[in-house]
């Protein structure tokens, strides 16, 4: 007949004598090793938190992965929150975004911050910047919450671009990578360079895209193109194009196609041209993967076409080292059911 001694949820510590002592042994060895486990665990999770409070006494730069997004009645606000182990991170509505809509209303109403907190979700799955600017430490479990600011670490980010000690040199003509942040039907919203921006569809491809949700999500890098900066203003901006990048996809393609030929093709925008000698109409070629443009649109055929309006295109040439055609619209086949500006 054994003794118990001590139970635990794992095992029977069996002291006195016992039928088989190596079997008794064995579970000794088992209980050292599971606590062994557990104080490296902790231990791992502690120097983790240290790395954390590190971080935030030197407002170190930080990314993540923003995993949520909540509100809380008591606080009366909405906030990100990103998720690293044992370390939760929360970033308040207004530390969040750098382009707020001033359209919310009144910050203290519940209809006010589920707009704030329908806007933040958005974000959801985007890797964003951020700085450390408090936390709260619990080393018994080896958990810890903390509070950033991601627009406190765009400004830092920033200053890698464009202060005195920069670490990027950039310039107008300079590719660079856009993180997508949130994407609406008809625009998404990227940060580049310490930098948050709306772009429409019209400088992220050149095909007609009837909802951007359907071809772009939070967190998706693209390559873009600086066109042109304007370093006067407090925080720099930046005026970007994927079309310069996206437009030798279709130079290869260009080299088949010839004068005089017909294609079905799709009404991507339309606008006054810029030389001011009337309107131009912005056109893709699905069957063929190439974009062209159209300046002698008959009136007839212009007060018919949008956005999204199937026409029969001709080519009559192409623009040299563009990867573009130019040809008039011979007719219109149909117009989308609805449409919408750019």
């Amino acid at each position: 007949m054994s003794n118990i001694e001590n139970k635990t949820e794992d095992t029977v510590i069996i002291t006195a004598s016992s039928s088989n002592p190596s079997k008794s042994r064995q579970q000794i060895t088992l209980e050292a090793k599971r606590r062994e486990d557990e104080n490296e665990k902790k231990q791992a999770k502690l120097a983790r938190l240290a790395q954390y409070d590190t971080a935030r006494r030197q407002e170190t730069l930080m990314t993540g992965i923003v995993g949520s997004a909540d509100i809380d009645e008591k606080l009366g606000n909405a906030f990100w929150v990103i998720y690293d182990d044992n370390v939760k991170i929360f970033i308040p509505y207004e530390e969040a975004l750098m382009i707020q809509p001033a359209d919310i209303g009144n910050a203290n109403t519940h209809k006010a911050l589920v707009s704030k907190k329908n806007i933040l979700t958005n974000a959801i799955g985007a890797q964003v910047s951020y700085i450390i600017t408090s936390m709260q430490i619990d080393s018994e479990s080896g958990t810890a919450v903390c509070v950033g600011s991601r627009v406190a670490g765009l400004k830092k980010e920033r200053k890698m671009y464009f202060g005195p000690s920069r670490v990027y040199e950039i310039q107008e003509g300079t590719d660079v990578d856009a993180t997508i942040l949130s994407v609406g039907p008809y625009a998404v919203y990227i940060t580049t360079c310490g930098i948050d921006k709306k772009v429409r569809n019209t400088d992220l491809s050149f095909q007609f895209h009837e909802n951007l949700k359907d071809h772009f999500t939070p967190g998706q890098v693209i390559r873009m193109r600086i066109m042109k900066m304007n370093l006067d203003a407090d925080i720099p901006k930046l005026f970007l194009s994927a079309k310069p990048i996206l437009i030798r996809e279709y130079q290869e393609n260009l080299k088949l196609v010839r004068p005089g030929s017909r294609y079905c093709a799709t009404v991507v925008s339309i606008h006054a041209n810029h030389q001011g000698d009337g309107i131009r109409a912005h056109l893709f070629v699905e069957e063929a993967m190439f974009p062209a443009t159209c300046v002698d649109i008959k009136p007839g055929i212009l007060k018919n076409i949008c956005s999204g309006t199937k026409v029969i295109f001709e080519v009559s040439g192409k623009f040299p080292n563009s990867g573009i055609a130019h040809g008039k619209i011979l007719r219109v086949v149909s117009k989308p059911q609805y449409t919408h500006s750019f």
